[in-house]
């Protein structure tokens, strides 16, 4: 009888232990990202709404990061290929018209609107390469221009590498 209460324990234990790793992991596994973009609210989420529903078919170089909100902790959604430059245009368009502020990195106005460079880390690039060009989508800090906690929603192209980031933070 012991036995099977240790066992039973043991076995919620591990359930809780599992269910909790889950939770708090961040996945870069290309086949979660239409799930991840549902768990994130989209297509009614402001930070997301402009991410792509599903990854273009002809979308080379993917690379994908999920890091779900877990107690205090914050959520960022990234989102990083290549792909043909007719394309790169059409987006190109798209985002000069939703943009809120439009630059580079490390213009000043990307720090004041709580965009970094090593956000991008998460998709690889431990420097945002000076071809990008920044879309600002959202840029909110929680109080008065304190950037310790906030939100943050970007499109980051460059059309000489035929290259698109997405990344969304909240913090």
């Amino acid at each position: 009888m012991t036995l099977i209460i240790v066992f039973v324990i043991a076995t919620f234990m591990g359930l809780v232990f599992i269910a909790f790793d889950e939770a708090a992991n961040t996945t870069t596994d290309i086949g979660k990202y239409e799930k991840a973009l549902r768990i994130t609210g989209y297509p009614d989420n402001h930070l997301t709404e402009h991410f792509p529903d599903k990854i273009p078919d002809n979308a080379q170089d993917l690379v994908f990061s999920y890091n779900p909100a877990f107690l205090q902790g914050g959520e960022s959604l990234g989102l990083r290929f290549s792909i043909d430059q007719y394309t790169i245009s059409k987006y190109l368009e798209e985002f000069s018209q939703a943009a809120k502020k439009i630059g580079k990195i490390p213009d000043r106005f990307t720090m004041v609107d709580g965009i970094y460079s090593s956000d991008f880390e998460i998709l690889g690039y431990t420097v945002l390469p000076e071809d990008f060009t920044i879309f600002i989508i959202v840029s909110k800090p929680y109080e008065s221009n304190d950037w310790n906690h906030g939100e943050t929603s970007i499109v980051a192209i460059s059309q000489e590498r035929n290259e698109i980031i997405f990344l969304a933070n909240d913090w």
